[in-house]
């Protein structure tokens, strides 16, 4: 993988935040839609190589996917990460393939409300 693959897959890229590590060099995220609204987020986090202190071997840069994920019901955030030997394919099939168990909320819905949430004046 490259940087240009994510932005050719349509993720955009980011500066980390001040709470990533210093060996992040960059981040990616694209969100994934479907008629109803914001299903979830992918976060790539590309990790800097390093070289090894005794050997010199050099690593490659790495790269982490994060997504967070909201169980259906009472909205509770779920947390899930897969590390650089999945390719970023894997990650978005197998991601698919979890939100259509049904057992996630949204993350937002077109009309502004969360699963389950009334709107304003609603009955």
């Amino acid at each position: 993988m490259t940087d240009q693959d994510f932005i050719e897959r349509g993720y955009r890229e980011f500066r980390p935040t001040s709470l990533d590590s210093p060996y992040v060099e960059k981040c990616f995220q694209k969100r994934f839609d479907d008629d109803r609204g914001k299903k979830y987020f992918i976060t790539v986090k590309k990790w800097e190589g390093w070289t090894h202190p005794h050997t010199g071997d050099k690593a490659p840069p790495g790269y982490e996917y994060d997504i967070q994920m909201y169980k259906k019901g009472d909205h509770d955030a779920i947390d899930i990460l897969f590390h650089s030997t999945w390719s970023i394919e894997a990650v978005e099939d197998y991601m698919e393939k979890l939100w259509n168990t049904g057992l996630f909320d949204y993350y937002e819905l077109w009309d502004g409300t969360r699963e389950g949430q009334k709107l304003d004046g609603a009955v």
